[in-house]
């Protein structure tokens, strides 16, 4: 028989009644199933059964499944498009379809898991999965008839609702904060600076601590140089800020910005408390996209998708880029001009809706996207669309790829060619010139931190397990600029003596470094242009986005302690011609992965061709 149980259910409640079925079975192990991406749940359940509960292990085979499905995904997500095309649907988890967290994706690939497993004549006893849907999908399923002994949910609706009303709420009252932060530092200075003589172009940017520069200036980590190079081109160039996992308060934000009122719009000093509703309540309609039945790769997935609409209806984050759409409304009708607006381009739901105001209201701007990767990941699905979606999905006018290499990629990945221009590798610039081989030191591994909480703490566990001792290794960990610093604390806590964070730039620590170990990052890929061996880390029950999965000649994911183990030493203990044939691919893919800062590729963002509109496919 099979247990069916929900991952944020205590272990402790079921494990007595689990037990009597243990001592029914024959063999020595009882196995069980874990299905979701977190990490933190699928270890307390695994500690709480103990070693005599065999975890069944399908890494490879969601892999596979994922990549295998993915174009059909593709295709079935570009025809719900065609029906919604509105900015519910496009600013709408289901639309974003982003895969580095939790999605509908993975829960239609971990159904298919579940239910391979439950028609084996050897199912596991128990069945433990983040998704209440999934929990019912494998219960309803013709092939589980028969076979679901008890089914434990999470009896937690009210909870759940509970906390869908105080995300809200936390939601307005920071809206409040953000008008008075605005309001306080504004002290009865103009919102919309004088329009000038030359070409305006705005640069959206995504900005943490590192942004406020101790000497006043500004450091853009994604787009570098780009805001100078087109000033002393002779462009107006304003910035407008999305703050993130800051260290100031937003005020005092603010307050650095107005001091160079000029070169900065804010878009908090435009919105009033009403256009904030407004914007929830697009949000808050996603809980009813998408009605009525679902298949895919003939599995019902009804209740996957109603519970996708359910969670992302209380996305409140969402709702902050939303408000990009009332913003273009609002400048067009103050007289706001405008020639060019900038923007990262990772085919998010960050980016989509100040596409859509700008081609409602002020259809004369040219957007324009930055590919901002060295290279893609498989299975990041957001970074995919396909031919029939990008004819009407809001993306922007061009795409100005990283490089050459970007650009040819970007194309296979399903956008239009005719979209696509070759711009700076603006955040390597570490890599452009000549190669310079990296002076290793042979005992030294760099460490790069993914962004996502979950990730870090499964990939420094597996490292703990590999390296308990120092064994005259040294382990350096490189956080992403962007993790919060309390979560970073938390979960590098108590770290054994030949682990150690390292702050500063990247090309310090890879220009030292005998190998690097990495996961869920591009910064494999930058890692292995700089001419250092890479070990990337996968992932137990989630995708592994890894972005040299393109190439053949790297070695896949490790997946366990010893994979890590045996692979960093093999890499420590690289001879010269080991370590010449990784620098000999870093030279060779360089000319084509890297892209210089000229005229040439910075003329990508603003180039305007007759009747002043870039070439593009109006929407």
């Amino acid at each position: 028989m099979i247990y069916l149980c929900h991952a944020a259910t205590s272990p402790k409640g079921i494990l007595m009644k689990l037990a009597r079925e243990f001592k029914k079975e024959k063999t020595a192990t009882v196995r069980w199933l874990f299905l979701g991406p977190n990490h933190k749940r699928f270890k307390t359940w695994s500690e709480a059964l103990g070693p005599d509960w065999q975890h069944l292990k399908y890494s490879q085979e969601l892999q596979s499944l994922a990549l295998d499905w993915r174009h059909s995904y593709l295709e079935w997500i570009t025809e719900l498009g065609k029906k919604n095309d509105n900015l519910v649907w496009w600013s709408s988890s289901i639309s974003e379809r982003n895969t580095y967290g939790d999605s509908l994706y993975h829960a239609i690939c971990y159904l298919r898991i579940g239910l391979d497993h439950v028609a084996e004549e050897n199912a596991p006893l128990l069945i433990v999965a983040e998704s209440q849907a999934l929990l019912y999908s494998l219960a309803n399923h013709t092939t589980a008839q028969g076979k679901v002994c008890e089914f434990h949910p999470l009896r937690g609706f009210v909870l759940e609702f509970f906390r869908w009303q105080a995300s809200w709420a936390f939601y307005f009252w920071d809206a409040l904060q953000a008008i008075l932060d605005a309001h306080l530092t504004r002290r009865g200075r103009s919102a919309i600076p004088p329009c000038a003589a030359k070409p305006r172009v705005m640069i959206h940017s995504c900005m943490d601590e590192s942004y406020f520069g101790n000497d006043g200036t500004a450091h853009d980590r994604y787009f570098g140089l780009l805001a100078a190079e087109l000033r002393g081109r002779g462009y107006d160039v304003m910035i407008m800020p999305w703050l993130h996992n800051l260290k100031r308060s937003r005020r005092k934000a603010f307050a650095w910005f107005r001091r160079h009122s000029d070169q900065y719009l804010i878009p908090e000093d435009f919105y009033s408390l009403w256009d904030y509703a407004w914007a929830a309540w697009v949000v808050m309609r996603q809980m009813a996209l998408i009605p009525g039945q679902h298949y895919f790769q003939s599995m019902d997935i009804t209740q996957l998708v109603r519970e996708a609409c359910w969670k992302q209806s209380r996305r409140v984050g969402a709702a902050n880029f939303v408000l990009y759409y009332r913003l273009a409304s609002k400048l067009a009708r103050r007289g706001f001009r405008l020639d060019y607006f900038v923007d990262m381009f990772e085919n998010m739901i960050t980016e989509k809706p100040q596409v859509m105001g700008y081609r409602s209201f002020m259809p004369e701007v040219t957007t324009v996207g930055f590919q901002h990767y060295g290279e893609s990941l498989p299975l990041m699905l957001c970074l995919f669309t396909t031919p029939e979606e990008a004819a009407f999905a809001p993306h922007p006018d061009v795409i100005v790829c990283n490089s050459k290499h970007m650009l040819m990629r970007m194309e296979q990945m399903g956008f239009p060619r005719q979209k696509l221009h070759v711009g700076p590798s603006l955040r390597y610039s570490h890599l452009m010139g000549e190669f310079k081989p990296p002076v290793t030191e042979c005992d030294k591994t760099l460490v790069i931190l993914p962004l996502g909480e979950d990730i870090m703490a499964e990939m420094l566990s597996l490292l703990r397990q590999a390296f308990p001792e120092p064994e005259g290794n040294v382990f350096w960990l490189k956080p992403h600029p962007m993790m919060n610093s309390g979560v970073l604390k938390r979960i590098t806590a108590h770290l054994p003596e030949h682990f150690s964070l390292v702050t500063g730039n990247m090309e310090l620590w890879l220009s030292r470094a005998a190998c690097v170990v990495v996961a869920a990052s591009t910064a494999a890929f930058e890692a292995a242009l700089a001419g250092v061996p890479v070990v990337v880390v996968g992932r137990e029950t989630d995708f592994d986005l890894n972005p040299l999965a393109w190439f053949p000649e790297f070695a896949p994911p490790v997946h366990s302690s010893q994979e890590l183990r045996e692979q960093v030493l093999r890499y420590l203990n690289l001879d010269y011609s080991g370590r010449q044939g990784q620098q000999a691919w870093a030279r060779r893919l360089r000319e084509e992965a890297i892209s210089p800062i000229t005229d040439a590729t910075l003329s990508a963002f603003v180039q305007t061709l007759s009747g002043g509109k870039m070439s593009q496919e109006k929407v």
